[in-house]
């Protein structure tokens, strides 16, 4: 069985930063039209962060698919 949710490409996470800033920043608004438009799972308080991170996003290569010391740490 497939995993329900997918990660981003950092290529993804560039378009929704865009696409925000061509359209109001309203984070929440994006999630429902990458949901609706594109058929992405994707929830508001993702699209929310990445809102927040858009600076590093923006500076991240589209080769990467995670920012720089995002997620879990390893001890």
């Amino acid at each position: 069985m497939p995993a329900s949710r997918l990660a981003k490409t950092m290529s993804e996470k560039k378009e929704v930063v865009t696409w925000i800033e061509q359209h109001g920043e309203a984070p929440a608004r994006a999630a429902t039209f990458f949901q609706n438009e594109r058929g992405w799972k994707i929830s508001a308080a993702q699209v929310c962060y990445w809102w927040k991170q858009r600076d590093a996003i923006k500076k991240t290569p589209v080769s990467n698919l995670r920012l720089k010391g995002a997620g879990a740490s390893h001890a």
